[in-house]
């Protein structure tokens, strides 16, 4: 069984090792971009700390719906 690199990252598949692999690539995407959010708004921004929280999770948390919905499954 052989998987290319170009079915890896492109088009639809219901290869269950695939969608996992994309499901932690777009996790970890969410995660950094929540990270980066909070700490912009947080320290350049000086937007209060639970406010900042509040729209990176919220960033986040799109960014992870938006990407599971049309690249993982």
């Amino acid at each position: 069984m052989e998987i290319s690199f170009k079915k890896i990252l492109f088009g639809k598949t219901t290869n269950l090792f695939i969608q996992f692999f994309r499901y932690t690539l777009v996790g970890g995407l969410a995660f950094v971009v929540d990270l980066v959010l909070l700490f912009v708004l947080t320290e350049y921004a000086h937007w209060h700390y639970l406010v900042s929280a509040t729209l990176s999770f919220l960033a986040g948390l799109l960014v992870n719906y938006i990407l599971s919905t049309q690249w993982i499954f």
